[in-house]
């Protein structure tokens, strides 16, 4: 016992700590770096490259330039997504308008789903495992490389991690307001880029789970899903009664365009796809799913845990 608890073993533990933690520095930093270096190339084989920087960030340049947020008869992404536009502006405003800036926006935003998932985690399994998620996250070169595009999926995610935090914490007598919060972080997420829409089942879970008895568990409910299920709604209203050429476009483009219809279309569409994600580099998510899937099989403490069960 005296051995155990000798000076050099306990120093150990704080020092890899202390390494760990200046290595996740770091990596939080290095993203800023050269932030108008090209993107690697390589690295996917979509377009986003050399049309989504343009398209998502379009509306705060014009203001930055014009004061104009709308131009007719261009594409105007803005209508149906506005708050990654907004931020785009806000950091042209402190730093001016530059292809830098733009991206600063994804950079800050993807150290902050960094943070808030090392803090999640924390909060359940301790400081260690808290450090390893965000160190983990931090240096992974895919999601390196996209949180220096000027792309709107780093903005969403943030306020989808700020949602599933603030969710976390709805429990005991703060329960409402807590949740409050994460719905509105929800509907940022989602005026920010659509496919958010996963953070809502996400949120009646932690609902579930928070929740003393069925009226609390229907009360943090109906808080986390009616909330932004009214703010997105009424804004997609006004915008399509506003600008309903714009908007009737954008979600053509977006979600008519992309649609499988059918079993036969399902058939020839749907394995091409699945084949262009592996070749994209997507087939390495099998290695930790199969871990996942293994230790969710084999240890039934870990499958009922609250963070597996929102995996």
């Amino acid at each position: 016992a005296a051995a155990m608890d000798s000076p050099d073993n306990v120093r150990t533990p704080r020092l890899l700590m202390a390494a760990a933690l200046a290595l996740l520095a770091a990596l939080l930093l290095l993203r800023f770096v050269n932030l108008d270096a090209d993107f690697p190339t390589g690295i996917t084989w979509s377009g986003v490259l050399y049309t989504d920087e343009g398209w998502y960030a379009n509306a705060a340049t014009r203001h930055a330039q014009t004061g104009d947020w709308y131009l007719a008869g261009d594409f105007n992404p803005a209508v149906n997504m506005p708050v990654g536009q907004l931020l785009h502006r806000a950091a042209f405003a402190l730093s001016g308008l530059s292809l830098a800036s733009a991206r600063l926006t994804e950079a800050l935003s993807f150290v902050l789903v960094i943070v808030l998932a090392g803090l999640l985690v924390r909060r359940h399994f301790g400081n260690r495992a808290g450090v390893l998620t965000a160190l983990l996250l931090a240096a992974n070169y895919v999601g390196f490389a996209y949180s220096r595009l000027a792309i709107m999926e780093p903005v969403g995610m943030a306020f989808v991690m700020l949602a599933l935090w603030c969710g976390d914490h709805a429990r005991g007598a703060q329960a409402g307001r807590w949740m409050a919060a994460a719905g509105l972080a929800a509907a940022a997420a989602l005026l920010t880029k659509s496919s958010m829409l996963f953070v809502l089942p996400l949120l009646a879970l932690q609902a579930w789970q928070n929740g003393r008895g069925w009226q609390q568990r229907a009360d943090l409910a109906i808080v986390a899903l009616v909330l932004p299920f009214f703010l997105v709604g009424g804004y997609h209203l006004v915008a399509a009664l506003l600008y309903p050429l714009d908007y009737t476009y954008f979600s053509l483009l977006n979600v008519g365009l992309r649609g499988v219809d059918g079993p036969v279309e399902w058939l020839f569409n749907v394995p091409p796809q699945l084949a262009g994600l592996a070749a994209l580099g997507f087939g390495t998510l099998a290695v930790p799913a199969v871990l996942v899937g293994t230790a969710c099989w084999l240890l039934p403490e870990f499958r009922r845990h609250r963070l597996v069960q929102m995996l």
